[in-house]
């Protein structure tokens, strides 16, 4: 009897299809974990769409705009999105009249989006939102509307706006129509206007300029302070804007009055608020009250929701895995052969 040493035995064929069986199923697993890419927006889920305006001082480009389904804030694979134009302006499309009811279109501000004025970089890198069912203008002040939408009390977005105008015309700022006072006007387009409400949407614009310099340095601050979760999550980000918002009527009255700044100053910090974060309040106080304020309970939602949702977490958790399968496959290689 004769045995062809070129030719393995039956049981290292097996051994070497149960190997590349795992590794199959490993890399389909990864897959299936991995998420989407969130360079193409998602397969169409809707027959609506929502157009509308993003602005800070002055309207923002280069924008991210998406409607958050799973109300955290965060940019998911399964989301649509889209990033505003030149002029601030953006179109939604592929969203249901439903979902744009019960959830915020949320737009990430990232130091690359700019003034649509200036074309300059607006110095900004934080979050804002409209309420549900009120994404047409998404600014600062929109985003303190939002933030009273979606905490303890849930009031209406109606009640909100109101809540919201009440401690600007409790502030220094000199309003000259304050009961026809709209936080959730477009104070650009109203501004420029020859409207009976015009000039309190300048001045709106301004508070609204010193709001968002306030969420962005704030933001920024806890993010370099801990590397736990990211301040723009919900959590964390819901409590900065119930602080912020609670400090309003100081933020609109500020250290410094708008009246005391001449145009060129009020010109300046429209084009480039995120360069005057503590001109109207104290940031570093802001900060420091958001920290104290802060419990963990507040935070642990965001990072549960990091680990089972984000596309990043998966995508970091497939290379770990990737590694892991690959060591394991040269183990059992050496095992069994």
């Amino acid at each position: 009897m004769t045995c062809d040493l070129m030719r393995p035995p039956a049981t290292m064929h097996a051994s070497r299809r149960l190997a590349r069986c795992l590794l199959t199923a490993a890399f389909a697993l990864l897959a299936g974990c991995g998420g989407g890419s969130e360079d193409e927006p998602p397969p169409f889920g809707g027959p609506d769409s929502q157009s509308g305006k993003v602005a800070a001082g002055s309207y923002l480009a280069n924008a991210v705009v998406f409607l958050d389904l799973n109300d955290n804030n965060v940019l998911d694979s399964n989301e649509r999105r889209t990033t505003t134009d030149a002029s601030g302006s953006y179109t939604l499309t592929g969203v249901t009249a439903a979902d744009l009811a019960r959830h915020s279109i949320v737009v990430r501000v990232f130091p690359d989006t700019t003034n649509a004025d200036t074309r300059q970089p607006a110095g900004l890198d934080c979050t804002l939102k409209a309420p549900p069912g009120g994404g047409a203008f998404v600014s600062p002040l929109s985003t303190l509307v939002s933030g009273l939408v979606a905490g303890a009390t849930r009031p209406t977005v109606e009640a909100a706006a109101a809540q919201v105008a009440g401690k600007a015309r409790a502030s220094t700022l000199p309003l000259t129509a304050p009961a026809q006072l709209d936080v959730l006007r477009d104070y650009v387009a109203d501004g420029a206007s020859a409207s009976g409400t015009a000039a309190d949407s300048r001045r709106m614009r301004q508070l609204a300029t010193s709001v968002a310099g306030v969420l962005s340095a704030v933001t920024a601050g806890l993010n370099s302070r801990q590397s736990l979760f990211d301040a723009n999550g919900r959590h964390p980000f819901d409590t900065l804007v119930a602080l912020t918002e609670a400090q309003l009527t100081l933020v609109a009255s500020g250290t410094y009055q708008f009246t005391q700044l001449d145009a060129v100053q009020r010109a300046r910090i429209v084009g480039s608020p995120g360069d005057f974060p503590n001109f109207f309040i104290d940031g570093n106080a802001a900060l420091n009250a958001f920290i104290s304020g802060i419990r963990l309970a507040d935070v642990l939602p965001d990072v549960k929701n990091f680990i089972v949702n984000s596309d990043e977490f998966k995508q970091f958790f497939a290379s770990i895995m990737l590694d892991l399968i690959s060591q394991i496959a040269e183990l059992l290689l050496r095992i069994l052969f």
